[in-house]
């Protein structure tokens, strides 16, 4: 859509930042703010909803930052919508929020979240503080979410416990994330990895990737302070071979999730992840899964939608595990006995 007239924008901005800002103490500083925004409604919305009943101080402050963003390297009409949103971002009120945000940068574009991801990354990561139930966690991300919403910055979706968010919102959360600690790689071609071994990778702490045309996933990638990592295969079944250990480079990690690989074998894979609290396999074609006792922090597990046929009697002895989530198994025909009464 075309930008908005002076008169559209003035419109737009006094919906969603309230009547204040007629005041006569207000207003010359919510016109200059309004002015930044350059008639974009992404721009508009979020700036106003930021600062709606905020102080004159914060009005002020808000100008200077959209004066002098450091979205210097966004050109033409990106640069004022990132600067909106860094605004936005920046006035977001705790880190809770900010590093829920930012887990949503590590999704693909165009898809409808569910929140309980956020609970499950979230709790792995010990986001959340004085929580200490999911019910808790739970209900502490859907505030997040309401918030976050409230500020533009997410969107509602038509599925049920679900959110989107806009593909330039999401441009610049990866502009953001990437600043810092994350990282999202959409294609891994075979190659790619040699150029993951940087100065700058070390630091990283979340990484999402997409394994476009990979028949194995690439052995050897070191991320030493990484916390986070979240595996997908693109079109076939991507294959961890069992002999391998993939995750040597990795052994601060707390969450990993994996999507569309085929895992023959868990020891070789998992069995230096001691601080491992979420593991999340899902659509994935899974093989022997006895050694998964060895991941004795792990509260959170998921085989959701996963090509098993026997759950491993194994799994009573994970006494930390707080969610076991076996939805959509439709080839699981075997749990064996005691397996539910030693998960207390």
């Amino acid at each position: 859509m075309d930008v908005l007239s002076q008169v559209e924008s003035w419109k737009l901005f006094k919906k969603m930042a309230g009547d204040t800002v007629d005041s006569s103490d207000l207003n010359p500083i919510a016109t200059k703010v309004a002015k930044r925004c350059s008639g974009l409604p992404l721009a508009i919305v979020t700036v106003a909803r930021a600062l709606r009943h905020r102080s004159k101080h914060a009005w002020r402050d808000a100008l200077r930052q959209l004066r002098s963003s450091t979205t210097n390297d966004v050109k033409g009409v990106y640069a004022n919508v990132f600067a909106s949103l860094e605004l936005s971002f920046n006035f977001l009120k705790d880190e809770e929020t900010k590093a829920c945000f930012l887990l949503c940068s590590l999704f693909k574009e165009d898809l409808d979240i569910p929140i309980e991801y956020l609970v499950r990354y979230g709790t792995g990561l010990r986001i959340f503080q004085d929580v200490h139930t999911l019910e808790e966690a739970r209900d502490r991300v859907h505030t997040v979410v309401e918030n976050l919403k409230a500020c533009c910055l997410l969107l509602d979706s038509d599925v049920e416990d679900c959110f989107r968010m806009h593909d330039v919102t999401r441009d610049f959360l990866l502009k953001v994330a990437c600043r810092g600690l994350y990282i999202f790689l959409e294609k891994m071609i075979p190659a790619y990895p040699d150029s993951l071994h940087g100065n700058n990778v070390g630091n990283y702490y979340a990484i999402s990737m997409v394994l476009n045309d990979l028949e194995e996933f690439p052995f050897g990638i070191d991320f030493p302070k990484l916390q986070l990592c979240r595996l997908e295969g693109s079109v076939g079944l991507v294959q961890f071979s069992g002999n391998k250990n993939y995750f040597d480079g990795m052994k601060e990690l707390k969450a990993v999730l994996m999507h569309h690989v085929f895992i023959p074998s868990i020891p070789s894979l998992f069995l230096t992840l001691r601080k491992l609290v979420t593991l999340c396999l899902e659509h994935c074609k899974l093989g022997d899964l006895s050694n998964i006792k060895e991941l004795k922090h792990l509260e959170i597990l998921s085989f959701m939608h996963s090509d098993i046929e026997k759950l491993p009697k194994e799994i009573r002895e994970l006494s930390h595990l707080r969610l076991l989530d076996l939805s959509d198994c439709k080839n699981l025909t075997g749990i064996p006995f005691g397996v539910f009464s030693n998960l207390v």
